[in-house]
């Protein structure tokens, strides 16, 4: 069981969800109380887009397992793909209770506070994930989109900054990097990395 549990995981790494997915469920079929395969397989169901899925998957891995702390920030962020915004912090906060310092559980739990328009939480909740694992450029970009719904141009900057240093060819940094170089009067400087973002493959 291991060893397709392993692949499931490998192959998720190499961004190759449909054969993740595919491994995943050989494990599960070959151990049926394995809640590392049920988490692997909603994993691969989250960046398939298929949340609903990704969910009973998740809760699967639960109820094998209630202090699996990755099967609940797994079960979040579907949720809080889904819309549900309540359930999917109480997920996260779960997540973190089982273990304070999961970087990803803060970095979920700063989305869905960011979707709730609750921009100065979801701030502090991208500077903790930070804080636990500084080479995070999501919880970066995610701290420069919010700080900039903030007005907090500079600081916003900065967030994109380091986000593009730890993950140079993520096109959406450049864009939203270019977005608070044009709120700071530099638009040359905007153009660029506007330009660097389209070359990358941003679309918008």
């Amino acid at each position: 069981v291991s060893a397709f549990d392993g692949k499931s995981c490998t192959l998720y790494q190499l961004k190759r969800y449909d054969e993740a997915l595919i491994a995943a469920e050989q494990a599960i079929r070959l151990d049926p109380t394995s809640s590392s395969a049920y988490n692997g397989k909603g994993n691969a169901l989250f960046k398939l887009k298929r949340y609903q899925e990704a969910l009973v998957a998740h809760e699967q891995a639960i109820q094998l397992d209630t202090d699996f702390a990755f099967a609940y920030d797994g079960k979040g962020d579907a949720l809080w793909k889904m819309g549900r915004f309540d359930e999917a912090l109480l997920a996260f906060d779960r997540a973190l209770e089982i273990n304070p310092n999961y970087s990803s559980a803060h970095n979920g739990r700063g989305n869905v506070l960011f979707d709730l328009k609750r921009y100065r939480e979801a701030v502090q909740a991208y500077e903790r994930a930070i804080q636990l694992n500084p080479q995070h450029p999501k919880a970066y970009n995610n701290k420069g989109v919010t700080l900039s719904v903030l007005g907090r141009y500079e600081e916003a900057l900065a967030a994109h900054d380091q986000a593009i240093r730890l993950q140079p060819n993520k096109a959406v940094s450049h864009y939203y990097r270019s977005r608070a170089l044009r709120q700071l009067g530099r638009l040359e400087e905007a153009r660029q990395a506007y330009e660097k973002a389209r070359q990358l493959g941003y679309i918008g």
